[in-house]
């Protein structure tokens, strides 16, 4: 693929209408978790501005959902097709039970339940280092809100095709991408070097004399003015098929604004299928990508929205005292007024809040606004809904509940609690189990990972091309 068919790829997957509903979405949920989703108000509440009282709930809640689910055992069972190399089975589950406490530590689960609680889903992508690295796989936790893939049809899942953009730093490109292409056979001379001038992007010969002396890519031979464009963010674009993943980075636009793009890489998989995994949060029959996957506290992040609002209001109203006048436009009145000298203009005060001061023609009739007892009964009302959700998910009872229960009945309440984060754990498992089958290819593959000495799995190297 040329630079210009991968990005064509990337934004064609990347403008559908749904992703970008289910963007909008993620960027206010986090916003939530983060206390910055400000409520806003209907504009006769805040006359001089708002007051925000914002709960940061949430955060908890995930803090302390993160670390219960932390304590549950992981195990890995290996079966047989013959009950003769059962010994083999049981020596092949070792290994794959260390390999996966490898490509899992508790940081990387909890980022990624994380993104279940909050964002909707998680995306994992396993990635295979060169020989002499150690460890020769890794698991990243990817941006959700950074890579897309069409509507999937089964979850947790592998995309046939994902794309994905991203910015990195023009120096780490450079690094990355300048010392692969050296890798290549047909550049392992280090005849070329990656550049950046001014935002434009390109392989370019390097001189017999530099390359003799210190290497591609010193900076003997980089002009100052690419020097100080190493320092500025760039716009990569990565699209991966079942096959191969191809990169391109984008260029500064030229003087008639024509976006260009150069590709600096492009490496073919060692097994079949993209190297990401699909991980949701919580699934549901609708079509539409931002309705079926949803994030695991779905629920509770709703009522927090309606608590944030109430709070608001009430902080708001409590900060904000203003005028409520209502003028009769009588014209006989106002002949009067100005015959007897009483009528005068409004005053500063009053004026600062002209949208509560409402002229009409007719008699004058006062309303009562919503009391703060009102606003208090909804408070309390959405509290309690989110203690009762709140408990549910981190499997504990109130104090009254648990005097007036029976032992077993307490041990049958906190039991099907539990089963209630059986679906999330299981795709969780689900996505774990797709990268382990990712790694056993890795090794089974046509010039892929083979074992050095007699060390056993955990110590692989590629099998050298030559």
């Amino acid at each position: 693929m040329t630079a210009a068919q991968i990005a064509a790829a990337v934004t064609t997957l990347r403008d559908d209408s749904s992703w970008a509903t289910m963007r909008a979405k993620i960027l206010r949920r986090h916003a939530l978790h983060e206390g910055t989703d400000l409520p806003t108000l209907p504009d006769h509440m805040h006359p001089t501005g708002y007051s925000y009282l914002i709960t940061k709930r949430l955060s908890q809640l995930t803090r302390d959902a993160n670390a219960f689910m932390a304590s549950y055992p992981t195990t890995t069972t290996v079966y047989p097709e013959d009950r003769k190399d059962q010994h083999k089975a049981d020596e092949a589950e070792k290994r794959l039970a260390v390999l996966r406490a490898n490509l899992f530590p508790d940081k990387t689960r909890s980022q990624m339940r994380w993104h279940q609680f909050i964002t909707a889903y998680g995306v994992y992508k396993l990635c295979c280092y060169d020989s002499g690295e150690t460890p020769q796989w890794g698991v990243e936790v990817i941006d959700p809100s950074s890579i897309y893939f069409p509507n999937p049809t089964t979850l947790p899942n592998r995309p046939k095709r994902c794309a994905r953009e991203y910015t990195m730093e023009a120096a780490e490109i450079k690094a990355r991408y300048g010392q692969e292409r050296q890798k290549q056979p047909e550049h392992n001379d280090g005849s070329e070097r990656l550049t950046n001038n001014a935002g434009f992007w390109k392989f370019e010969p390097i001189s017999r004399e530099v390359a003799s002396e210190g290497g591609a890519g010193t900076s003997a031979d980089v002009p100052q003015a690419e020097l100080e464009d190493d320092f500025g963010p760039v716009t990569v674009m990565e699209y991966s098929t079942e096959e191969c993943t191809y990169i391109c980075v984008k260029n500064k636009p030229s003087n008639g604004g024509r976006e260009d793009y150069t590709k600096v890489w492009q490496y073919e998989h060692l097994f079949k299928g993209t190297p990401y995994v699909v991980v949701p949060g919580d699934i549901t029959g609708s079509s539409q990508v931002h309705e079926r996957i949803l994030p695991y506290f779905n629920a509770v992040m709703m009522v927090l929205v309606q608590i944030n609002f109430i709070r608001t209001a009430l902080m708001t109203s409590w900060t904000s005292a203003r005028f409520q006048v209502a003028v009769e436009g009588d014209p006989e009145l106002l002949n009067a007024a100005e015959s007897l000298g009483i009528a005068t203009p409004a005053t500063p005060a009053q004026a600062e809040t002209g949208r509560d001061v409402i002229y009409f023609a007719g008699k004058p009739y006062f309303y009562a606004p919503p009391t703060p007892e009102t606003a208090k009964i909804l408070l309390d009302s959405a509290v309690q809904e989110y203690n009762e959700l709140a408990s549910s998910e981190l499997s504990v009872t109130t104090a009254e509940v648990t005097q007036q229960a029976t032992v077993r009945g307490q041990q049958l309440a906190v039991g099907q609690r539990e089963k209630q984060k059986t679906l999330l754990l299981s795709y969780e498992d689900e996505a774990e189990q797709m990268i382990l089958r990712m790694v056993v290819e890795t090794i089974t593959a046509e010039g892929g990972y083979v074992p050095l000495d007699d060390q056993g799995w955990g110590y692989f190297s590629p099998v050298d091309a030559s």
